[in-house]
């Protein structure tokens, strides 16, 4: 098994075992980083596709999700994404899980736009571009506002959940500056060092009154942010 032998694996087995511990009579939100990608230089970071082992750990992903879920994939235009929704539902499909392929997202989308790719593999701080993004410290005009990105994303996350019953699982497979962005802005998880593991990520359930938190250091019930809209 590929998650048991990675370095980075750990984390992804631990926010697996979190559906064991979700409600049952109400739909979930799923959104992890893709899978492992091999970054040799700028050029790789827009068309960059999954390593062969980032191929074998989407499909024991899915492989590894409850059987009895109703699974929606979603992913943002990057191929990197993309294949990581694909392999998922791979997994899910040889476990003959309920599934449907969705596609693309606008607004779950950051900027495919080689300047701003240039611009974050050039950031003197390296692995704390993520903090000096979310918190306002890049005056560049190439960095998309990050309070508005989150915004936009959870009034889509919200429309998508209008139609879901309960068990209804809505995977995202997205980047780790975006895991990072929604941690901070949606659940005031500040972030951390360095980058996002593969495949790691959180899961909510939400209610009238708050959000439940999985993440694979624990679980959490956070009050909704004073902007926030329900659907």
């Amino acid at each position: 098994m590929v998650l048991d032998s990675v370095d980075w694996g750990e984390p992804v087995l631990s926010l697996l075992s979190r559906f064991e511990e979700l409600d049952e009579e109400k739909p979930a939100i799923l959104i992890i980083r893709h899978s492992e990608v091999n970054y040799r230089t700028v050029e790789d970071l827009i068309p960059a596709r999954l390593t062969e082992r980032g191929e074998e750990a989407v499909h024991e992903f899915g492989s590894r999700l409850p059987r009895d879920c109703t699974y929606r994939m979603y992913h943002t235009r990057f191929p990197r994404t993309k294949q990581t929704a694909e392999g998922i539902a791979g997994g899910l499909k040889s476990i003959g899980a309920r599934i449907s392929f969705e596609g693309e997202l606008p607004d779950m989308n950051i900027p495919l736009d080689e300047k701003l790719c240039e611009a974050i593999w050039d950031h003197p701080e390296g692995s704390w571009f993520i903090s000096d993004w979310l918190s306002h410290r890049l005056p560049n005009p190439l960095f998309p506002d990050p309070f508005d990105l989150a915004k936009r994303a959870a009034k889509e996350v919200m429309l998508q959940l209008k139609d879901a019953g309960p068990g209804n699982v809505d995977i995202y497979a997205s980047h780790g500056e975006m895991v990072a962005l929604y941690k901070f802005y949606w659940l005031g998880i500040p972030p951390m060092r360095g980058k996002y593991g593969y495949l790691n990520g959180f899961i909510l359930q939400l209610d009238e009154e708050a959000i439940t938190a999985y993440t694979h250091e624990g679980i959490s019930l956070v009050p909704y942010p004073c902007w926030w809209e329900s659907a």
